[in-house]
């Protein structure tokens, strides 16, 4: 990274994109009567470059779960897929990509169709560098004969990078709690992992969570049987970065179970998966920049430009419980959950500069599936709201974050359902700004006039002595030796002896 360079963190997106086609029903599959539950997730599976435009290729993978006419309880997966450009771009070898669904509807348009729609937006990250270095150009006499006084600044910002591991396989057990159960068939199984601890050392990036695992699936007497398990996660990635600011994800696809018994004893379901780990993460930098310059010889014309930039606010984890209870119409004897499914909605995040606080806000959709009479459906929707100190200047913060599920559970009580559901959040808070730096500086002749050596001059409580001996064409050491001050500070002076000095001959020249 270069010194004389500030870099930006800048977001391009593509045109919305809609998907919307209908799927119908494999033969095997008897005629739907409900659809109980459907997630849908993007995927990117190819980047490349075409002239100055940048494609995307990837697919949507949607999930339902209905309920057909037998009442028997399947899971249908179908995919879709899409084309995406960001045209008039550079590209970067640090670009990041994001796909993300803005919204998505499964519909049970017949007992043999579905209708699938998501809306579906592709987006990059890159860091946007401004070059701030002014080269000298003077023509006639070198730069110190210009007589300048220049003050820097210390410009600070972040800059964004990831690294991803693909691909890796996982294996897990659920150990089933009755003696040789006999699996008919295993319905669906979801896999979700979450990172609650990073730690940095020797170019390592050392990551610890856990795991959930959940499997649906029907006994050899065709009853709903649902099994859990929780399990230690831990990888390893190659990261030459010492910040502490990440955000990880990790996103598990290609779940297969297997049924397995042995000598008799309980049975248990073995879980194969792949996930890819996502890990971004912010390197705080900073380089000095010229914020001011004068000569006390010549005039002087220069232009100020600015500089966007991110700073690293602050980076937090945390852990949320959101409960919920559900009036059931009717009290029932007996009620079986049968599963529960949960998903997150309307993530968004706020600042109470009042207090001091941000707010990450949200909404779980609970949809459990539990049987009485016949097998229910029902929608449950949970704000949840998770709030933290963090300094609040005056500029506008921004929060990268990451909100994940870790778990979903139900539990019936008589005429109610209890419905749980744990939340992992990873946020970095960063602070907008813009610095004002000089990139060119033109120095003029000055008209030849006579100047009295020493002015007599009483500072106001507004003045600071970079200003005085910028107006009065003199250096900061000027003052301070003829009036024997130690430092810059004005505090206390009630009158300051300002020497001057005669111009020099007529000439131009560009810094």
């Amino acid at each position: 990274m270069q010194d004389n360079r500030i870099f930006s963190i800048k977001t391009k997106t593509t045109e919305p994109l809609t998907l919307n086609n209908d799927y119908t029903l494999p033969d095997y599959i008897v005629d739907v009567r409900k659809l109980l539950h459907y997630t849908a997730k993007a995927m990117l599976h190819n980047v490349y470059i075409s002239g100055r435009a940048l494609m995307f290729e990837g697919e949507v993978i949607y999930s339902a779960f209905v309920l057909c006419e037998d009442n028997s309880i399947k899971n249908i997966i179908y995919s879709d897929d899409f084309e995406a450009e960001i045209k008039d771009i550079d590209v970067d070898e640090n670009q990041i990509y994001d796909c993300r669904i803005d919204k998505y509807t499964l519909r049970l348009i017949s007992p043999r169709k579905l209708n699938c729609r998501a809306d579906i937006t592709v987006s990059i990250k890159l860091n946007d560098s401004t070059e701030t270095d002014s080269v000298y150009k003077g023509i006639g006499l070198p730069e110190a004969e210009y007589t300048t006084e220049k003050r820097f600044t210390t410009a600070s910002y972040v800059t964004l990078y990831e690294d991803v591991l693909k691909k890796q396989h996982g294996v897990c057990n659920i150990q089933l709690v009755n003696s040789g159960t006999d699996i008919s068939e295993i319905i669906y199984t979801t896999v979700n992992i979450c990172i609650s601890e990073r730690r940095q050392v020797d170019g390592k990036l050392f990551l610890r969570g856990e795991g959930t695992a959940q499997v649906l699936y029907t006994d050899s007497e065709g009853r709903y049987c649902k099994a859990k398990s929780t399990f230690p996660f831990s990888e390893i990635l190659e990261n030459q970065s010492t910040t502490d600011a990440h955000i990880c994800t990790v996103e598990v696809s290609d779940i297969k179970a297997s049924f397995n018994i042995s000598n008799g004893e309980k049975g248990s379901i073995e879980i194969d998966y792949s996930y890819d780990i996502s890990d971004k993460y912010y390197i705080s930098s900073s380089t000095q920049i010229m914020s001011d310059i004068y000569s006390t010889e010549y005039d002087v014309e220069y232009t100020v430009c600015n500089a966007p930039v991110l700073k690293l606010n602050d980076i937090f984890d945390g852990r949320l419980t959101v409960d919920d209870y559900y009036d059931l119409d009717v009290e029932y004897d007996d009620v079986k959950i049968l599963d529960c499914f949960a998903s997150l909605h309307n993530c968004t995040t706020s600042f109470d500069r009042e207090n001091g606080r941000i707010l990450i806000s949200g909404d779980v959709k609970f949809e459990p599936v539990f049987a009485t009479d016949t097998v229910n459906h029902i929608s449950v929707v949970k704000q949840f709201k998770y709030e933290r100190s963090v300094g609040l200047p005056q500029n506008e913060l921004i929060c990268d974050h990451n909100v994940a599920l870790i778990s979903c559970n139900a539990d019936a009580d008589k005429g109610k359902l209890l419905l749980t559901a744990e939340i992992a959040l990873n946020a970095a808070v960063l602070e907008s700004c813009e610095y004002e730096f000089i990139k060119e500086v033109e120095i003029k002749s000055t008209s030849q006039r006579s100047y009295s050596p020493v002015i007599i001059y009483y500072p106001s409580a507004e003045d600071t002595l970079w200003e005085i001996a910028k107006r009065y064409k003199c250096t900061c050491n000027d003052i301070m030796s003829a009036n024997r001050l130690e430092n810059e500070s004005l505090k206390d002076i009630k009158v300051l002896l300002l020497p001057r000095k005669r111009s020099k001959s007529v000439f131009n020249a560009i810094i």
